[in-house]
């Protein structure tokens, strides 16, 4: 697999000198554990975690107090890593204005945003279908879509980054999130979302769906049960090269 060679500028800014941490309360038992992971993914439910932790279960061989404490700590730090992005752009910018989203520089790009969905802050993610059209799955009570790059608007501290692979890898990618991936109900569960044929999709479920599907390559940058926003901002595979 050919690797592009991509010359970027990067700003360089001064990271804030602390990291907001995720005030949690001491779990004990399982059942207040799984109510912390519920917590960790707005929107779900316990019937529904429950559910998702079982299948996780069968699947990896763990045991299960081995996959909830995994979970737990990857959606904390999911947390923590959108939380700190906020907290630096904001003290370099000094506010939390949002701006248009704008075009790639390639098909298959990525982008990766500060937002929250519903109560717990994990970023947000998407895809260029092509420079001026993005595949995303939005956020609760909305189906996966193609919006344009240039009027959709976007959190400052918004990063653009390019995938390592050849063009036509990038742009495979982004060609199967546009035919494939839209129009699914949005999926609440990121704890154990990596499931690339999923009925339903969250924001970075679907991004790394369009790539571990078309050129074979795992976007999560840490291996968990979940892949979140940050996850994916954080992998090798990625190369950045603009901040709003």
């Amino acid at each position: 697999m050919k690797r592009r060679m991509i010359a970027m500028g990067l700003a360089v800014v001064t990271v804030v000198a602390c990291v907001i941490g995720v005030t949690q309360t001491a779990f004990g038992d399982s059942g207040d554990r799984i109510d912390e992971l519920v917590a960790l993914n707005p929107g779900s439910t316990r019937v529904e975690m429950e559910a998702a932790v079982d299948a996780y279960v069968s699947a990896s061989g763990a045991s299960r107090d081995e996959v909830i404490e995994q979970a737990i700590a990857e959606g904390r730090q999911s947390v923590a890593a959108a939380q700190q992005a906020r907290v630096v752009d904001r003290s370099v910018r000094g506010s939390e204005a949002t701006v248009a989203l704008g075009k790639g520089r390639s098909k298959g790009d990525i982008f990766i945003s500060p937002s929250k969905t519903l109560v717990y802050e994990h970023g947000h993610t998407g895809i260029y279908f092509d420079t001026s059209t993005i595949v995303e799955a939005p956020g609760p009570g909305e189906l996966s879509r193609s919006t344009s790059a240039l009027t959709r608007q976007i959190a400052r501290g918004t990063v653009k980054a390019i995938t390592l692979v050849s063009n036509a890898e990038a742009a495979s990618a982004g060609k199967y999130a546009y035919d494939s991936l839209r129009g699914k109900p949005y999926n609440y569960i990121f704890a154990f979302n990596r499931d690339a044929d999923g009925s339903s999709m969250n924001c970075s479920q679907l991004v790394w769906a369009a790539y571990i599907k078309t050129v074979g390559i795992d976007l999560d940058s840490d291996g968990g049960p979940g892949v979140y926003p940050y996850d994916i901002k954080n992998s090798y595979w990625l190369g950045l090269y603009e901040t709003l």
